[in-house]
């Protein structure tokens, strides 16, 4: 075993960092082998048989072509759940963990009818779906393809979300026969100039409906979905967004536009803007 740890270390050395490939290192084994953690260590010594080791080595190489470990395992955890991903959905970040812990904070105890709009994976509305019982919760998404994904994870982690496919950008207030306390969304909102700052995992392998805005208009899906509030939300309903660092100060500008009541800019664990808040 020791010899194919030294090989994953070996294979990876140069395009990631020492810490992500012992993660990676503790990911491929607990995936083929059911090794944890302290399984490496107590088990250093023991030969692997020649199809474990082939399969190690397989990953290891799709893992030097860049290809994220989620999608290399079909799995990412969020907010305490295992989610099943492909790459036809986002892999859930932490920041939007964030996201989801203010919500939960803001409402706790509390009901209503609550709108997640790109659901992707479903991981923003299952969680809160688990964690706000009170609250009737639905999710849009333009891709079939996520929505199959994200109807699984309801499945799997036993949440009740009313999945819907729908193109926010092509809806008006009067398709929809509902009134909503909370919407929340995650969109597209990373420039097309941005994509030379970006990875090559993401790049090459992440949906990139699901990521991209062009720079001419950055704003797009939020200026669209506010003014879907102003009418979607019921008095003192809840919008929250995730956003673009760069972008926090006009979309707070947008939202007061558009007579939103307690506009805030919040910071991530990085110390970027990153959520935003207000009450319709």
């Amino acid at each position: 075993m020791r010899d194919t740890i030294n090989y994953i270390r070996h294979t990876l050395e140069g395009i990631y960092d020492p810490a992500e490939i012992e993660n990676f290192i503790t990911i491929i084994f607990q995936e083929v082998c059911g090794y944890n953690r302290a399984d490496l260590i107590l088990c250093k010594n023991n030969e692997l048989s020649q199809p474990l080791v082939a399969q190690i080595r397989r990953l290891t190489l799709r893992l030097r072509a860049c290809e994220p470990i989620q999608y290399i395992t079909g799995k990412a955890y969020f907010f305490n759940h295992c989610f099943n991903v492909a790459p036809g959905v986002l892999i859930p970040r932490p920041e939007t963990e964030e996201l989801v812990d203010l919500i939960i904070k803001e409402n706790h105890n509390k009901t209503g009818n609550l709108l997640d709009i790109g659901t992707g994976s479903g991981c923003i509305s299952i969680s809160l779906d688990k964690a706000l019982p009170g609250f009737s919760t639905e999710a849009w998404d333009i891709s079939p393809q996520a929505l199959s994904i994200a109807s699984q994870n309801a499945k799997l982690i036993n949440a009740e979300v009313n999945f819907k496919l729908r193109d926010v950008l092509n809806t008006s207030a009067s398709d929809i026969d509902k009134r909503y306390d909370i919407i929340v969304s995650n969109p597209p909102y990373i420039c097309d100039s941005e994509k030379t700052e970006m990875d090559d995992n993401v790049l090459q392998h992440e949906p990139h409906i699901a990521l991209f805005v062009s720079d001419s208009d950055p704003l797009l899906f939020y200026r669209k979905i506010a003014e879907l509030g102003t009418e979607l939300l019921n008095n003192d309903g809840k919008l929250y967004f995730e956003i673009n660092r760069m972008f926090g100060s006009q979309t707070k500008d947008m939202l007061e536009a558009l007579n939103y009541r307690q506009v805030s800019v919040l910071k991530d664990m990085y110390g970027n803007d990153r959520m935003v808040k207000a009450i319709r």
